[in-house]
């Protein structure tokens, strides 16, 4: 009886350090910086080019975007043509750090 009762305390640790896990994942911490660049960084590139202008697969020449910062976390959220969306992928302020290192990267500021 002892090892069925071990068992079930081993399931009960297993289950709570996995729970913990979890949450402390969830969100970021309250002092954590959000780093936009770095995050464009590893996941734009690709398409927009280190500075914005690549223009591969139909992406936007970020450098001459017009959009606001509200349209822009939209795209980053919701994708456009054959950008996907990245918010099942990025927290709220990933995205919205993202969004504002877009902007940084025009060229008529």
């Amino acid at each position: 009886m002892q090892v069925g009762h071990n068992l079930t305390i081993m399931k009960f640790y297993n289950v709570s350090w996995i729970l913990l896990l979890f949450l402390s994942c969830a969100n970021e911490p309250e002092n954590f910086e959000v780093n936009g660049q770095q995050i464009f960084e590893s996941n734009c590139i690709q398409c927009h080019g280190l500075k914005g202008n690549l223009q591969v697969s139909g992406a936007s020449d970020l450098t001459k975007s017009s959009l606001s910062e509200e349209q822009i976390i939209n795209i980053i959220k919701k994708g456009r043509n054959a950008m996907s969306p990245y918010e099942k992928l990025l927290t709220e302020s990933q995205i919205n750090a993202v969004a504002t290192y877009v902007q940084g990267l025009r060229l008529n500021k």
